[in-house]
């Protein structure tokens, strides 16, 4: 993996002090990679786990398929994102393996890190840390505090680490603020999806860049199949930066950040789309598929490639390829005493 090539530091300055911000001690699986490579490295220790309370005392699910979708009828805030909710069962179903999401319990790396609970004042989607628990945050004179858990933070909790709150946006800033992550890319078929690491400040998803990439966007009807190479493929973040602050300083951190852009974004921030968002979407999307479906020559079965393998000795050899796949073969043609590749090409679909 990339991040192998930042584990060692030659700097002989003292270790970098890590806090991570959680829900809970089940993280996803890319982001307990990003908590492995630190761990493994020579030059980061993590020394504070901040839990947050509310997560813990949150009600548990209720079972049941029915009585699931019948308390988001109930729930007069909610109702109107019901045909997301209902799309997202289907969807799910299309993440590939390993699934980045995939929550997976951290303990063995966490357990030996001093723990801090805290009950944050909580606004609509805003989390406020109390004066008390920014002190204790303080003490612990942390470098870098990762952000894995808590909702939008606001607050005296940005600056309580050395180097500021150090957070993931799977998305574009320049396009895409807010979310569902990665999903809006795939709505508005954008050719690309990106993926920073910034540093937080109250202005959502427009901190100070510490690096960012691109990622060909996976389009399809399947938004869930657009979450594997942008989670996957930034786990290395984290540890670069971390990196490249031990070996060579802050300043020099802050002169490689990319450069901030205005934002091109067709919403101002996106959420979680609405019924008739869905329906806009969706109703064109399937009504696409099904008429290419329908569409006779797309449901030609076979295809036959005859192929000339010589001029002195002529036959002729009939292929029959399965649906779905590509028939490439290559032979021989001797003319005037030259020998000449060709190759012939056709698609079966």
């Amino acid at each position: 993996m990339i991040s192998s090539l930042f584990l060692h530091s030659r700097s002989h300055a003292k270790p970098l002090r890590i806090g991570v911000l959680v829900d809970g001690f089940e993280i996803s699986r890319a982001f307990r990679q990003v908590l492995l490579d630190i761990k493994t490295s020579d030059f980061a220790n993590l020394e504070l786990v901040i839990v947050n309370c509310q997560a813990q005392l949150l009600p548990k699910v209720t079972p049941g398929r029915f009585s699931r979708y019948l308390h988001l009828l109930r729930d007069r805030n909610r109702r109107h994102l019901l045909l997301y909710a209902l799309f997202q069962k289907f969807d799910q179903r299309h993440l590939e393996d390993p699934s980045p999401l995939e929550l997976t319990d951290c303990t063995d790396i966490l357990s030996s890190c001093q723990r801090l609970d805290v009950d944050p004042i909580t606004k609509r989607f805003v989390h406020r840390f109390p004066a008390d628990a920014v002190a204790r945050l303080r003490a612990h004179d942390l470098d870098v505090v990762l952000r894995f858990g808590f909702n939008i933070l606001h607050g005296e909790v940005l600056t309580s680490a050395r180097y500021g709150i150090w957070s993931f946006h799977h998305g574009d800033n320049e396009f895409y603020r807010g979310g569902p992550a990665l999903f809006w890319e795939v709505v508005e078929d954008n050719p690309c999806s990106g993926v920073i690491l910034q540093v937080l400040t109250e202005k959502l998803d427009d901190g100070l860049v510490l690096c960012k990439s691109l990622f060909a966007t996976a389009r399809g009807l399947w938004p869930s199949r657009n979450l594997f190479s942008p989670y996957w493929g930034s786990t290395h973040f984290a540890i670069r930066k971390l990196h490249e602050l031990h070996e060579c300083g802050w300043e020099a951190v802050k002169e490689n950040t990319v450069a901030p852009a205005p934002y091109r974004g067709k919403t101002e921030i996106y959420r979680t789309p609405s019924n008739s968002q869905m329906l806009r979407w969706l109703v064109p999307k399937i009504g696409k598929k099904l008429i290419g479906r329908l569409n006779p020559l797309r449901r030609q079965k076979r295809c036959d490639a005859r192929l000339v393998i010589s001029t002195q000795t002529r036959f002729f050899s009939s292929i029959r390829a399965k649906p779905g796949f590509s028939l490439r073969t290559t032979f021989m043609v001797r003319s005037a005493g030259a020998l000449a590749a060709h190759r012939s090409s056709r698609i079966c679909r």
